[in-house]
């Protein structure tokens, strides 16, 4: 199913370089889809615009989900 013209919004904990960020943006907008994308932070230095953003810092942002170790299959 193509995502063309479908309305998206991409959500992210930290937009720090902001690298992922426009990937992601450019995959979907040469895909014909609306993107919007909102962040909970975002740094200065990043390359990329967030369209919503509840706060902007320098600070290191750490999160409970980043304080374990990947999850990965047994085996």
């Amino acid at each position: 199913e193509s995502i063309a013209g479908r309305r998206v919004l991409v959500v992210d904990d930290v937009a720090d370089s902001g690298r992922t960020m426009e990937l992601v943006m450019d995959i979907l907008l040469a895909n014909g889809a609306e993107v919007r994308s909102a962040v909970l932070y975002s740094k200065p230095s990043s390359i990329f615009q967030v369209d919503f953003v509840w706060k902007s810092t320098d600070a290191g942002v750490g999160f409970p989900w980043s304080a374990l170790p990947p999850v990965t299959s047994a085996g």
